[in-house]
């Protein structure tokens, strides 16, 4: 029975950390309503992970880019996103360009 207060612990720290996110993304926080904060954060990326499923994502990239591959200077800055989000480091890149498509903004979102 030891182990309920545990257990309690850990249900009542995911309630806390599912309704800050949900929170934040409204853009507010718990400190609006008079509540405390969760004991850890997680971040954009653990919650993307969360609520996204990678292999079925892995597959709609792949067919995507049969129909219309990258242009080499897409695939340059894709080859470098793709590195930072698979080492898990940060990096900043200004892209411009002519507005179109959308379709190289797809890209991006489909491994971040």
């Amino acid at each position: 029975m030891a182990n309920n207060g545990n257990r309690l612990e850990l249900a009542y720290q995911e309630f806390l950390t599912l309704l800050s996110e949900k929170l934040q993304d409204q853009c507010k926080t718990m400190s609006m309503y008079g509540l405390p904060e969760p004991a850890q954060i997680r971040t954009e990326l653990e919650r993307y992970r969360l609520n996204h499923d990678s292999v079925s994502e892995i597959r709609e990239w792949t067919e995507l880019n049969s129909i219309t591959p990258n242009n080499e200077h897409q695939q340059e800055i894709f080859d470098i996103v793709d590195e930072h989000v698979r080492e898990e480091t940060s990096v900043f890149i200004f892209v411009d360009g002519k507005g179109g498509t959308g379709l190289f903004f797809r890209y991006l979102l489909g491994i971040v």
